[in-house]
């Protein structure tokens, strides 16, 4: 999604405010904090329905290596909760690599719960994909928008 310092840290806000889900059918309350624990919910439409689905942060972890350049990571998942259409996990990370390069990375693991998950099972799979291409070029975009006109920080 970018190089440098100025990039990872225009990732790492992104995932903090949510801005990764801002996709106009799909939302998280840009004011939902990202600490483990945290219950959120995502609404999204899928064709002329609106769902809510329920989640908790299980994991938060963040890391930075030295090196001749630092390595940075910021990540963390969320699990379904009852009353979720699905049930399992899905993480998000950024990463600036050695090399400077700043990548974005998605990670979900879930099968069917709710009965209308399972009876549309492959409506619920196109969706998760379009989930994860609207999601990386929103990153992308963002990153893009706080780092216009200035050159990679080293």
């Amino acid at each position: 999604v970018g190089e440098g310092e100025k990039a990872y840290k225009a990732a790492r806000a992104c995932l903090q405010r949510w801005g990764h889900f801002q996709l106009g059918w799909s939302n998280v309350d840009p004011h939902t904090g990202v600490s483990e624990g945290t219950v959120l919910a995502v609404t999204s439409k899928t064709l002329f329905l609106w769902n809510c689905n329920p989640l908790r942060i299980v994991l938060l972890h963040h890391s930075r290596l030295r090196a001749p350049r630092p390595a940075q990571s910021f990540r963390f998942a969320h699990g379904c909760l009852d009353g979720h259409m699905l049930t399992g996990e899905e993480s998000f990370s950024v990463e600036m690599r050695p090399d400077g390069s700043v990548w974005y990375d998605i990670l979900t693991f879930s099968r069917p719960l709710h009965p209308l998950a399972v009876g549309f099972f492959p409506l619920t799979r196109f969706f998760q994909h379009k989930f994860g291409q609207e999601s990386a070029s929103a990153m992308a975009r963002a990153v893009r928008e706080q780092t216009a006109g200035t050159a990679p920080s080293k």
